[in-house]
């Protein structure tokens, strides 16, 4: 009898840690009457996804912490509270997101007696990866100020007044190969406090040098663009960013771009793929990259075919025989 006890306990506790390894999926929908709110200053290990209810960190004010991916549905809220200038997760509410971030539902921005001025910013959300989706509503949110997901201030979903010292606002950033040079070009929609530009290089992705400074043009509401080449490009996968320094001597970088110049007869097929790519013939090592340089999949044996059916769908890099042969692989 005891050990039928024994045995049953043990499958109840099997049970649980199994369903706490599914990633985090809020919904009211199921109890119509019960209001989810997610509050406090908290840890989330897993993926969460937040149908509905509320998100509303710490107590005035706090921080969440996802340590997967986050996702707000279209009838969730984000309540975030402003207090001071002290910081995310004590001056005022964040989420800070190590994975990738999706937006949507509401935004509502409480006060609660603070009075910021125009020339104040908060990131009331930080993500280490992608950001996709916008607030379908703001609410709450001081007259004239407005919100940038990414675009000004990378990796930050940031809300500002009309008058704060944001960086310049980089519409986009790209790298393009134009016969055996590389083309690189910038644009921006407003500039303050801007001091120069500085286009960086790698071959790594990891140490960057500076390939050429740019002046800014300091203090401008219109649009102006900029570019320069690059007429030595390395062999192989050229890793470009672009720095932007301000007169205060803070900086942001951009995202970065890459462009391969191949140098060696290796052909694979097909591109895009979902499930194997095959060479035109045996290869000895195999090593793929995403975007930002991090190495996600590596064959060191040789091989006319290899499974990338665990790789996310997304851009990457192919990187054949040590750098023989470099190329760009979408998976789907």
């Amino acid at each position: 009898m005891k050990k039928s006890i024994t045995l049953t306990i043990i499958a109840i506790a099997a049970i649980f840690m199994f369903w706490d390894n599914i990633p985090r999926e809020y919904s009211k929908n199921e109890k119509s009457t019960i209001d989810i709110v997610i509050s406090g200053n908290k840890t989330i290990p897993k993926d969460f996804v937040l149908n509905d209810g509320m998100i509303s960190p710490g107590h005035s004010p706090g921080k969440i912490t996802v340590t997967g991916d986050f996702t707000m549905g279209s009838s969730a809220t984000y309540k975030c509270e402003l207090k001071d200038l002290t910081g995310g997760g004590t001056g005022h509410d964040q989420i800070d997101v190590s994975g990738n971030t999706t937006l949507a539902g509401t935004l509502n921005i409480v006060l609660d007696g603070y009075s910021p001025n125009s020339a104040e910013m908060f990131d009331i959300i930080k993500y280490g990866g992608t950001l996709s989706g916008t607030f379908s509503t703001i609410t709450g949110m001081p007259a004239a100020w407005q919100i940038d997901y990414g675009v000004i201030t990378p990796g930050k979903v940031t809300i500002y007044g009309p008058n704060s010292t944001l960086p310049v606002e980089v519409l986009n950033f790209n790298a393009q190969k134009d016969g055996r040079q590389v083309v690189l070009s910038w644009q921006t929609a407003s500039e303050q406090n801007s001091d120069y530009f500085m286009v960086e290089h790698s071959t790594d992705a990891k140490t960057f040098s500076t390939l050429e400074r740019v002046k800014a043009r300091g203090e401008s509401n219109a649009i102006h663009n900029y570019k320069v080449s690059d007429k030595v490009p390395a062999k192989g996968i050229n890793y470009y960013r672009l720095k932007q320094m301000d007169l205060d001597g803070k900086y942001s970088y951009s995202k970065i771009k890459s462009v391969v110049f191949n140098t060696k007869g290796i052909a694979f097929y097909p591109n895009p793929a979902s499930q194997t790519i095959s060479f035109n013939k045996p290869v000895e090592s195999v090593s793929i990259h995403d975007m930002q340089g991090k190495e996600v999949l590596k064959s060191q044996s040789p091989k006319s075919v290899i499974d990338i059916s665990s790789l996310q769908p997304g851009i990457y890099i192919i990187d054949i025989n040590q750098g023989q042969y470099n190329s760009q692989l979408i998976v789907l």
